[in-house]
């Protein structure tokens, strides 16, 4: 209703898409130069006489998306405080604001004062919220200071198109060239070749940082797009809302269960990922599921830089290193890991990333920190984190990293036989998914190694080949160059492999997390393996194979090309080929949503509930939140026929067994039906947030709160 021109169309979104690296490409100085004097020569202007390098621009381009965001977050803030307008609509109001700031361009030379809004903001009412309006405001003037700033200083430049070497360098390497000449002792001093390959590596560095900041800023598109299409649902998403809503208001990742008997219990009692925990503070600012998918992409995209890094360091070419990283980006399940709702263990993949870096680095200290991350992102990460310290411990041909194996050994045996069965009352409600070898987590660990002809059928089944391709194919199946790297993925693949729950064996869940950052790193040393056999001399150095035919960029483009075709035949962007997980169609808003928006918006903040699983997540932000088909406790139930879901799974003869059973029962009325979408509250409830004929929320979780003693 706030623009009512917004409108998705998946073919102009695709294509919007495939145009920012086009618009990007036209502000190079050798496009940009040409066309900009074509233009004034046929406006009868002079030419231009400087050009700002391509640098300075891509820097400039990033504050100016920066001051748009908090302009944008700024103008969202104030509709809010007047409005009463939702967290669901801020990515729109930001991208009006930078289409509002584009388009106030044209009035370059109207002045336009001090502006109506800014002098309606001294007037607002006191705790409004408009007064926070005008903190982002200021501080994008500030950024807009920075960005005239910054703008000044590269009309200065002078040269190459910013490639060459500044004046004040010149003067630099010149100064240090006399005092070599004229000292007894030899100095160290920079020459053309090393300093050509630092500013080679600054401005690919620059390529990563925008190639990582467009992947947050599209992943974030489509998993908002995802959401208002009601395509996340309680199952999983749901459930991360409500632990953290939860821990917002003092009640520390308390959830409730989604089975057949709800109660109110600990997360940690069915994951352990208590970094779960860390989002209260933000959720306080921005109390949205829409900011834990926001949150995740961003967080996932921070993974480019030690790929970069990485990459560097193993093939010493920042054109290989930066194609390597945009294969990072560009990786179909790493996209999949986004999309696939919110999960903790996502934020997994750039942790171990950087572990995996920085131990490479011999930076342990670092290395610990992001660990202890890690390993609070889920139970089965310790398994991994321990493979990767024998894998250092062999690499470095030393004993310390076994100190890393030993902890993360340590932390799983405590996660699952201490944490969980200490939360839950029970051990993990996921080692049914290992049914066929034992009933607890040792019997199936004793069955699978006393059994190995049932363990390796498993292992080797289609669906375990199909799933191991679709990991191994994007990258040009380099990863397969580094065995031992690859190893240390082997307790993620078992327990996916082995498991009951074919969504394991799917590159489109988040299942892969623990996995992609070692298929990646595995894939940088496959590269310098491969380009040291094609050059045929797999133990000289790189210097003496400088002159051989193959090149390390070549082998890395090959792979970015691998990953870009993975997205076309795989997805998840929406220009895949028909036939992929995520089409285009996939993200469109359908009447459907519009009613179940109708419905959501009828129920009370804090009310208790109980919704299809499809409507979970928009509902979730309660302290207690139940799943359909248990609404006995519940003030109100929400329900889709179109989405017949009993609990996490489709049950269409269930479903409506259930439903019927609502419609007769004689404490509940409907109060809401359209496109297959019903609304029932329980009679003498208020449509307000309290209840008047039943339990308060606060009541009805102390009955149902657990913990065993």
């Amino acid at each position: 209703a706030l623009f009512p021109f917004w409108e998705y169309r998946p073919g102009a979104t695709a294509l919007s898409l495939l145009a920012l690296p086009l618009l990007v490409a036209l502000m190079h100085p050798r496009v940009f130069r040409p066309l900009a004097d074509r233009v004034l020569r046929l406006a009868r202007r002079p030419p231009l006489e400087i050009v700002v390098g391509f640098r300075a621009v891509l820097v400039l381009l990033c504050l100016f998306v920066a001051d748009w965001f908090v302009g944008g977050l700024g103008a969202w803030m104030l509709a809010r405080a007047v409005t009463g307008l939702g967290a669901d609509a801020l990515p729109v109001v930001i991208v009006a604001h930078a289409l509002a700031y584009v388009a106030g361009m044209a009035a370059f030379f109207v002045p336009s004062g001090i502006g109506v809004r800014r002098l309606a903001l001294p007037g607002a009412p006191r705790g409004s919220g408009a007064h926070m309006g005008a903190v982002p405001e200021a501080v994008g003037h500030v950024g807009g200071a920075a960005l005239r700033g910054a703008g000044g200083g590269g009309r200065r430049c002078t040269g190459k198109e910013g490639g060459g070497m500044s004046d004040r360098r010149r003067r630099r390497a010149a100064g240090g060239r006399r005092r070599a000449a004229g000292s007894p002792v030899p100095v160290p001093v920079e020459g053309p070749d090393e300093m050509q390959m630092k500013s080679l590596l600054r401005r690919r560095a620059l390529y990563v940082i925008g190639g990582a900041i467009l992947f947050a800023v599209v992943y974030s598109l489509l998993s908002w797009l995802k959401y208002r299409a009601y395509m996340d649902a309680r199952f999983d998403l749901g459930n991360m809302v409500q632990a953290v809503y939860n821990t917002a208001h003092g009640r520390f990742l308390e959830i409730t269960s989604g089975d057949a008997q709800p109660r109110q219990m600990s997360r940690l009692g069915s994951h352990v990922d208590p970094v779960l925990a860390l989002f209260a503070l933000p959720w306080l600012v921005w109390p949205s599921p829409v900011m834990l998918l926001v949150g995740q992409a961003v967080v996932v995209a921070t993974g480019a830089w030690p790929s970069f890094r990485l990459g560097v360091r193993i093939t010493r070419d920042p054109d290989a290193a930066a194609l390597l990283a945009g294969a990072y980006l560009l990786y179909p399940a790493l996209g999949f890991l986004v999309l696939n709702e919110f999960h903790p263990v996502a934020l997994a993949t750039p942790l171990l990333l950087w572990a995996f870096l920085w131990l490479e680095e011999g930076r342990w200290t670092r290395a610990a920190v992001v660990l202890v991350l890690a390993a609070a992102c889920k139970e089965t990460v310790p398994l991994v984190i321990a493979l990767m310290g024998a894998y250092f411990a062999v690499r470095k041909r030393s004993l310390w990293p076994l100190l890393v194996t030993s902890a993360g050994a340590a932390w799983f045996v405590v996660a699952v036989w201490v944490v969980i069965p200490h939360y839950s009352g029970d051990q993990s409600a996921f080692i049914a998914r290992y049914g066929e070898y034992g009933s607890g987590a040792g019997e199936v660990v004793k069955t699978a190694l006393s059994r190995p002809d049932q363990t390796i059928a498993d292992l080797l089944s289609a669906s375990n080949l199909r799933y191991w391709l679709r990991l191994l194919w994007p990258l040009g199946f380099t990863p397969l160059l580094s065995p031992l790297t690859l190893l240390i993925t082997l307790p993620e693949l078992v327990l996916n492999a082995l498991s009951t729950t074919v969504y394991q064996r799917r590159i489109e869940f988040h299942y892969t997390a623990l996995e992609i950052p070692f298929l990646f790193a595995a894939a940088v040393l496959g590269v310098m393996r491969l380009w040291r056999r094609l050059g045929g001399a797999s133990r000289k150095t790189a210097g003496l194979m400088r002159g051989e035919r193959v090149r390390r960029s070549t082998l890395a483009l090959a792979v970015l090309l691998c990953t870009l075709a993975g997205n076309y035949f795989l997805g998840p962007l929406p220009f895949s080929l028909p036939g992929a997980a995520y089409r285009g169609g996939h993200y469109a808003r359908t009447a459907h949503s519009a009613a179940l928006d109708e419905a959501v918006a009828l129920i009370p903040d804090g009310a208790t509930v109980s919704a299809n699983n499809n409507a979970g997540a928009q509902l979730a932000a309660r302290r207690i939140a139940y799943v359909f088909p248990f609404y006995t406790d519940a003030d109100w139930v929400i329900v889709d026929q179109r989405r017949p879901f009993v609990f996490d799974k489709e049950d269409a003869a269930q479903h409506s067994r259930a439903l019927g059973r609502l419609v007769l029962d004689p404490e509940f009325v409907s109060v809401f039906a359209k496109d297959g979408v019903l609304v029932f509250k329980r009679v003498g409830v208020d449509d307000g947030a309290g209840a008047s004929g039943a339990a308060s929320p606060d009541a009805a979780a102390r009955r149902s709160f657990t913990r065993p003693s």
